[in-house]
């Protein structure tokens, strides 16, 4: 079931368990997965894409490894606040996938601005793994920190 509504994150997300965060693009998906606790967002993966069955199965499998209990992926929208083509996609790619898993986790839509620009900037800095490696798995992980933090307040 997919929830567009931060008000029903609280009802509808399970007490425990680890939660992914999905930043979905037109040729790489990023995850990053939080811990038990739900303090903590880590970059996990990045997914080259390559069609919607084959990138499910292998988000699926990631899924299963890490006991994950929701989905949050990622809603980009304009700095104005405004629908845009991409966000429609991420929409489009939330309930494909919705109607491909067969155990039906929550999936929570979570506006993310700013997050690849976040995540490019750490990409820059000194502390970044190799420069120029892809950092959609660090997007996903703001993605998923934003949501995390919000569940606190």
């Amino acid at each position: 079931m997919i929830f567009n509504n931060p008000n029903q994150v609280n009802q509808d997300l399970p007490a425990k368990g680890r939660i992914v965060a999905i930043d979905v693009g037109t040729k790489r998906i990023g995850l990053a997965l939080s811990d038990e606790s739900r303090f903590i967002a880590t970059p996990k993966l990045v997914i080259a894409r390559k069609s919607n069955q084959q990138d499910f199965e292998k988000i699926k499998k990631f899924i299963e490894e890490n006991l994950v209990v929701a989905i949050v992926i990622g809603r980009p929208i304009n700095m104005e606040g405004q629908i845009t083509e991409m966000t429609k996609f991420s929409e489009r790619f939330a309930e494909k996938f919705d109607e491909f898993l067969q155990k039906k986790f929550p999936i929570f839509l979570f506006e993310e601005r700013l997050t690849s620009f976040e995540a490019k900037n750490i990409d820059a800095s000194e502390l970044s793994r190799k420069k120029g490696d892809f950092v959609d798995d660090i997007a996903a992980s703001f993605i998923l920190q934003h949501f995390l933090d919000s569940l606190s307040l």
